[in-house]
């Protein structure tokens, strides 16, 4: 009995043009925003500077991959990281004081002879 494997699962399906169900809904959004901005500010220099980082975020949203990893998934992933406890501890290891090293003038010409071959038979 054959069966048929889908193929293609992560590649979601494309809605308007090749803007997919959540990119359109973040340009709408980014839209939406900017509208209100502009309705709400006196000034359009004041909106244009207001607005410019608003599409600039939903435009990131909706089009910003890094690592296969969509932006808002990023950007949560550095928030956890900014408020999480960064408390790292360093305790020295007991073994490694307890056993002293010593070079002596055989391994040296020894090691010596290994790096010279290694240069050699590149």
């Amino acid at each position: 009995m054959q069966f048929r494997v889908p193929q293609f699962i992560d590649i979601e399906d494309k809605i308007l043009g090749p803007l997919g169900w959540k990119q359109l809904a973040y340009i709408v959004a980014g839209l939406g925003v900017t509208y209100l901005i502009f309705k709400a500010s006196s000034s359009k220099l004041i909106a244009t500077f207001l607005a410019i980082p608003a599409i600039s975020l939903f435009g990131a949203l909706a089009f910003i991959k890094i690592n296969n990893k969509d932006f808002l998934g990023v950007m949560e992933d550095a928030v956890k990281f900014m408020i999480s406890n960064k408390i790292y501890t360093w305790q020295k290891d007991k073994t490694a004081l307890d056993t002293p090293i010593t070079i002596t003038h055989k391994s040296v010409s020894s090691l010596n002879d290994k790096a010279y071959n290694i240069d050699i038979n590149k």
